[in-house]
């Protein structure tokens, strides 16, 4: 395995202008994606970084599973100037609000009166209940996959990947209001995540 990272970060480095600018051409993003799935089945970004002008991320692609073996390939990238790489999603920077597409339309969402709560599964593991507030109907008539996906994103952008996957155990997406004075703002559970044990 060791000598596979290395081939791939001696790809990266030799190509990495093909991955830099607002621009990446398909063809750009074919080769990337046929190299990472050399390494394996995992999901892959490329982005603005947080320190950096540009990242990339190799993640498990939400499976816990895999997380130690994308730690492991991170491990191998090498230090340049202008990337930084992840091993899993970062916690994004944004305005509690996003796009998504749905039948070729796109459809904002905005969290910010979202609201959870949080269950001890086990040690250091919780469960997660949530409430979709001012959630557009489209979106709501969504199959169950396709609105988890979305619930998955929002809480990896606001916690990060490695923490979702680490603490968080089963997602309860909850459309009425079911909750009492228990509920929390989504745009709490950073901190709150961060100050368990």
């Amino acid at each position: 395995m060791e000598i596979k990272y290395q081939q791939f970060w001696d790809w990266f480095v030799q190509n990495r202008t093909l991955f830099a600018g607002t621009e990446i051409t398909d063809q750009s993003i074919e080769l990337i994606d046929q190299r990472i799935n050399i390494l394996g089945e995992f999901a892959w970004e490329i982005g603005p970084g947080q320190l950096k002008t540009t990242s990339l991320t190799i993640s498990p692609g939400g499976d816990r599973d895999l997380l130690p073996t994308t730690k492991e390939i991170i491990s191998y990238a090498p230090t340049l100037p202008d990337w930084e790489f992840h091993y899993a999603k970062p916690v994004k920077e944004w305005e509690n609000y996003f796009n998504v597409m749905v039948n070729d339309q796109k459809i904002g969402i905005n969290i910010s009166k979202w609201e959870y709560t949080l269950s001890r599964y086990d040690t250091n593991i919780y469960d997660i209940r949530i409430k979709l507030v001012d959630v557009p109907v489209t979106i709501l008539a969504e199959k169950d996959q396709a609105l988890y996906g979305i619930v998955e994103m929002v809480l990896e952008s606001i916690i990060g990947e490695e923490k979702r996957l680490e603490r968080i155990n089963e997602i309860e997406i909850v459309k009425e209001d079911v909750f009492k004075k228990q509920a929390s703002s989504i745009l709490h559970l950073k901190q709150h995540i961060d100050s368990l044990p």
